[in-house]
């Protein structure tokens, strides 16, 4: 298990969608990194 960073207490539920569609099959991994870490980093603003 990996801290939650403070700033952002909801990243897993930001983060896990795009895990479950490279596990899935829905989309590539890299595809669902890219899309992941823009998310993120949208949520960082």
């Amino acid at each position: 298990m990996f801290p939650v960073p403070v700033e952002y207490p909801d990243y897993h539920s930001r983060l896990n969608p795009h895990i479950d569609n490279a596990l899935l099959g829905k989309t590539s991994p890299e595809k669902a990194l890219e899309e992941a870490e823009e998310d993120i980093e949208k949520m960082k603003k």
